[in-house]
């Protein structure tokens, strides 16, 4: 499939004011080591090393990135969408990362989904840390051609929403710390 165009960056649209409310709710969340894989899945230190919590389904955080997710899909790739999953609140710190991967999943919330946009929302500047950037590879590239590159710069409170088919990564945090709120919003399986 191809999904064009492969990514949409909404730059700076959510006020640093809302990002801090963010950053302190999710100091109530139950934070754990970031895990690969259904059902709580499995910690593999050397794919992902990160500390992660969700937000309840019910938390309005979950709407703010439906609300970006839905104008990318409607821009471009018009995918069917019901509604976002909870969201992740993700810690990455020194040696932090998640290696290629494609969130797409095949799940029932009482019906048979799966995952169609991944929406992930910029809490820190990227001047606080070094490393740490989203690479994204169309899922209709050569495996062995370059990645589209480094989202280098993106800015604090910006939202990247991409089809959750899309191979991606988190390279390594070298200095500092990143942290994002990721949603994923499922919908009818792909026919």
């Amino acid at each position: 499939m191809i999904f064009a165009p492969p990514y949409y960056v909404f730059e700076n649209v959510i006020p640093s004011a809302v990002l801090d409310v963010i950053d302190d709710e999710a100091t109530r969340l139950k934070m754990f080591p970031g895990r690969i894989g259904p059902d709580n899945g499995q910690e593999h230190a050397h794919t992902r090393s990160s500390v992660v919590g969700f937000f309840s389904h019910d938390h309005w955080i979950n709407g703010l990135l439906y609300h970006y997710a839905a104008i990318a899909n409607a821009r471009s790739w018009r995918f069917s969408l019901i509604a976002p999953s909870p969201a992740q609140y993700a810690i990455y710190r020194e040696n932090g990362h998640y290696g290629w991967h494609s969130d797409y999943a095949q799940m029932s919330q009482g019906q048979a989904v799966e995952r169609k946009i991944t929406a992930v929302l910029e809490l820190t500047d990227p001047g606080d840390y070094r490393g740490g950037d989203l690479e994204l590879r169309p899922a209709w590239a050569d495996p062995l051609a370059p990645a589209e590159g480094p989202l280098k710069g993106v800015g604090k409170g910006s939202i990247i929403a991409f089809p959750s088919l899309t191979p991606h990564q988190v390279a390594s945090v070298t200095e500092g710390e990143r942290r994002t709120v990721t949603s994923w919003i499922v919908g009818p399986p792909l026919t």
